[in-house]
């Protein structure tokens, strides 16, 4: 048989996750996670493919363990009031954090996004603000995984977010706007050059003169990163 487990069993409290949505569906995903509050997931592109009908059976075939790998955590893992931060929602400039507010239920309809949860929408963030720490930007960038739990280093940064109000779109400093807008004339690897050189020259008068030089080694740390 192939075993099912649930992996917060001995944790209560709440977990933070990240999660992943196909290109293809962002649509139809964005829609029913801003109208009707509902956080999908695909796989599910059949009725008998619902979690709860898989949790009860004794063999899975190689379908159906496939779709558990994928999306059982939304069963018996991911709990009520867990925080999730949805990547690339609505754009590739942000990510939304939302708060899970009830259980796994299934609902098809003629797409793959069967798969769900009850959540409430906590806010969007922009990634390169100064509220968003380098280390959870890398760990942002670097995770592919549909729905996978987040490191216990991140999880009191995620919480802290949770409590914040941010605008839409507040870049953390000028150098970063600047950044952005350069990198869509010259490119990443232009602007990476660039930036560089400047940095090499003003760096010197910098540390001299700005009062707060860890900020801004933070913001060329958060550079780095985010290129990787």
């Amino acid at each position: 048989m192939f075993k099912k487990t649930s992996h917060w069993f001995w944790n209560k409290e709440p977990q933070c996750w990240f999660w992943n949505v196909n290109e293809s569906n962002q649509d139809y995903f964005t829609e029913q996670l801003k109208y009707h509050n509902k956080l999908r997931q695909g796989w599910g592109y059949n009725e008998k493919l619902n979690l709860k009908i898989l949790k009860d059976k004794e063999y899975l075939n190689p379908e159906e363990k496939q779709v558990w790998e994928h999306c059982g955590k939304m069963l018996c893992d991911i709990k009520e009031d867990d925080l999730i931060i949805i990547k690339n929602i609505p754009d590739s400039e942000h990510f939304t954090l939302v708060k899970v507010i009830g259980e796994y239920d299934f609902e098809f309809n003629n797409n793959e996004l069967g798969h769900l949860l009850p959540i409430e929408i906590l806010g969007e963030f922009y990634k390169y603000s100064s509220i968003v720490p380098a280390s959870l930007l890398r760990t942002l960038h670097q995770e592919h995984n549909l729905i996978d739990m987040v490191g216990s280093n991140q999880q009191h940064i995620i919480a802290t977010l949770s409590s914040k109000i941010l605008d839409a779109y507040e870049p953390s400093n000028i150098i970063i706007e600047i950044w952005q807008r350069t990198e869509e004339y010259l490119g990443r690897i232009g602007t990476v050059i660039l930036f560089l050189f400047t940095i090499i020259e003003i760096i010197s008068a910098i540390e001299g003169t700005v009062v707060d030089y860890s900020e801004f080694m933070a913001i060329i740390d958060r550079w780095y990163w985010a290129l990787r």
